[in-house]
């Protein structure tokens, strides 16, 4: 998730291509439901199948919509954000959706999410085991991602607070606070308010705050000019433990690249354009995270890029 285009499409298609290179049976989603273009990322031009069918059709089969790409093990399942109304989704059909793909048959489903904290957003961020945000080091998109992260933590405690079926003036002021309709004199940050909470229900209080504790945001700086901007960044994670009772929160650097560009307007992947550049090198790091044996599975990655680098450059000549 994160801001428009700060990067999204190309973490997610990078993170897709590299599990699928160290083994992982992979699946690309395109979630940016009202500018699908994911596939472009991926070196995939034009697409015979979309994840809208399976979102306007009674009884369509998602697993017979998704595209193989010229990476072994790794299949796409994108989108047509050219469609009215694309970006549309009935509750039902986006609940189905979530649970069709939280028993994929892939070892990995990596999502590329739209922008925006709208409640399709929020829900497709919060059904991943991992979540990874994707901003840059303008204050406009530092400031959409510690909102990104208030807003899918609150949707989640609320998602408990349902399940715990909290009810009378409690759930009210409850509601009000996760969806901004608290009074003036209510604790604005969470994690007074929950101190409020526990006075009245301890257990409650305590559980969300635990679930708060427990969720985790890898922060992805892209286009980084400065060696130095995790530092920069890191007021969000302090934020996030002062103000939203989390934990803290990661966070990885992707340089700046201006080949990049290019590789977008070639509609090739930029891992495969440019495997030895900087950028690259931290997109296969950030896949490094999500394997049991990260040195020789960034081993096998490069040596496969940059082979077919090859082949790609004498297919150019």
């Amino acid at each position: 998730g994160g801001k428009g285009g700060v990067g999204k499409s190309l973490v997610s298609s990078s993170l897709a291509i590299g599990l699928a290179l160290s083994g992982k049976k992979v699946l690309a989603v395109d979630l940016d439901l009202g500018g699908a273009n994911l596939h472009l990322f991926l070196g995939v031009k034009r697409l015979t199948t979309t994840l809208n069918t399976f979102l306007t059709h009674r009884g369509a089969d998602l697993w017979s919509l998704p595209t193989a790409t010229d990476f072994e093990n790794l299949d796409l399942l994108g989108g047509d954000g050219s469609q009215l109304g694309s970006a549309n989704v009935h509750y039902a059909k986006k609940m189905s959706l979530i649970r069709r793909l939280s028993i994929a048959p892939y070892d990995v489903v990596v999502c590329d999410l739209g922008a925006g904290t709208d409640f399709n957003t929020l829900d497709f961020f919060l059904m991943a085991h991992e979540h990874m945000l994707v901003t840059n080091t303008e204050p406009t998109a530092l400031l959409d991602a510690y909102g990104l992260i208030k807003t899918a933590l609150y949707r989640r405690l609320d998602g408990h607070v349902r399940a715990m079926r909290v009810e009378g003036d409690l759930r009210k002021r409850l509601d009000d606070f996760f969806f901004g309709r608290a009074k003036t004199e209510t604790p604005q940050s969470l994690t007074a308010f929950l101190a409020a909470v526990r006075r009245e229900d301890a257990v409650l209080a305590d559980k969300l705050k635990a679930e708060a504790g427990a969720f985790s945001v890898r922060l992805v700086i892209n286009s980084s000019m400065s060696a130095n901007d995790p530092a920069r960044v890191a007021r969000i994670g302090e934020l996030a433990v002062k103000n939203l009772s989390m934990a803290g929160i990661e966070t990885a650097r992707i340089p700046f690249d201006m080949s990049i560009r290019r590789s977008i307007e070639r509609v090739v992947p930029h891992v495969v354009a440019q495997p030895e550049s900087p950028a690259s090198q931290a997109l296969f790091d950030l896949t490094g995270g999500f394997v049991p044996n990260p040195s020789a599975a960034l081993s096998t990655i490069r040596a496969s890029l940059v082979h077919r680098r090859r082949g790609l450059a004498r297919t150019s000549a």
